[in-house]
């Protein structure tokens, strides 16, 4: 049920992921704390599309005893869980063997 949940937040979370790794590409390890506020920006907005869009939604979930607030703290945090390991990924693999020192 939680991987359903997740569908609607998939793509959106995954293009915010790109641009926030691409931050850091440019600024260097410097920048994870811009592309850390690029991803609650991008939550927001995944949150009041939900939001808006599928009121109704909602209603499946409940009724199958699930709590949206649950749902959306576990899709958020598997998110963020893999934002972290591939900008780490990206720091560690492609940034620090450039570094000279």
């Amino acid at each position: 049920m939680l991987f359903q949940f997740y569908k609607t937040f998939l793509w959106w979370n995954l293009l915010i992921t790109i641009v926030a790794i691409y931050a850091v590409n440019l600024g260097g390890p410097g920048n994870v704390g811009n592309s850390i506020i690029i991803k609650l920006i991008g939550y927001l907005g995944a949150w009041s599309f939900q939001t808006y869009f599928y009121k109704y939604v909602y209603f499946y979930y409940r009724n199958a005893g699930q709590s949206v607030k649950k749902l959306y703290s576990y899709t958020f945090s598997i998110d963020f869980v893999t934002y972290l390991l591939l900008t780490g990924s990206y720091i560690i693999y492609i940034h620090y063997p450039h570094v000279k020192g």
